[in-house]
C-alpha cells in the first residue's frame, strides 16, 4: 500500500470519504488500482471483516466462533469502452470461480460485488436468533430500541477456523481482481 501513500491524486479522492483511514488494507490495492483506471469510479467499499467483535455488528456469544461482515465494492462505469467491457467480462469470470462472490448490476452504469460468508453460519442459529429478535420487538417500548446496546449475533457466528479461511479467499478474490485491473490502466 505504500504506492497509495505517495499519490496525492488518490489521496484527494480518498479525502471526500474520510480518507486513507478507512480504507481497508486487504482492499486498498484493488481501489488504488481501479482509481487509475478512466472508465470505472468506485464510490464505496469493504474487504470484509471477521472477529469476536466488529462495530457494525455486534459480538459472538461463543468463544470458538467469530462474527463477520461481507466484503463488498459499489462501483460506476463512467466509459463505455471496450477496455470497460472487457473488464467486465473477466470480473464476471472471476465471481463465477467463488461460490460466495455475487455481481449487481444496479442500473445502467452501477455494480456492486458483494463477498458472503451466510452460507457458512448454522441455519439453526439464524432462526434462532430472528425468532429472539421477533420477540423482542413485541416487548419493547421506543425508549427501550433507542437505548438498545450491542448484543451477541447469533446469525453471523462461524467457526473461527471457518471464518479464517473464508476470510482468506476474500483476499485471494480481491488480489485477482487486482491483477485483472491492472492490464487495463493506460
Amino acid at each position: 500500500m505504500k504506492d497509495i501513500f505517495h499519490d496525492s491524486n488518490f489521496q484527494a479522492f480518498l479525502s471526500k470519504d474520510g480518507g486513507i483511514a478507512d480504507l481497508d488494507e486487504d482492499i486498498g490495492p484493488l481501489i488504488y488500482t481501479l482509481f487509475k483506471l478512466d472508465f470505472i469510479q468506485t464510490y464505496w467499499s469493504c474487504s470484509g471483516h471477521i472477529g469476536d467483535s466488529l462495530m457494525d455488528v455486534g459480538y459472538s456469544s461463543d468463544k470458538n466462533c467469530y462474527v463477520y461482515h461481507c466484503g463488498y465494492l459499489f462501483f460506476t462505469m463512467t466509459k463505455n469502452s471496450s477496455s470497460a467491457q472487457n473488464f467486465l467480462q473477466e470480473l464476471a469470470q472471476l465471481i463465477n470461480n467463488y461460490s460466495f462472490a455475487s455481481l449487481k448490476h444496479k442500473n445502467t452504469n452501477e455494480y456492486q460485488i458483494f463477498l458472503e460468508m451466510q452460507d457458512l453460519v448454522d441455519s439453526q442459529k439464524i432462526k434462532q436468533y430472528n425468532e429472539e429478535q421477533e420477540q423482542k420487538k413485541q416487548e419493547k417500548s421506543i425508549f427501550d430500541i433507542l437505548s438498545t446496546r450491542p448484543e451477541p449475533r447469533k446469525d453471523c457466528e462461524i467457526k473461527k477456523s471457518i471464518a479464517k479461511k473464508r476470510y482468506k479467499q476474500f483476499v485471494e478474490f480481491w488480489n485477482q481482481l487486482n491483477t485483472i485491473a491492472k492490464k487495463y490502466i493506460n
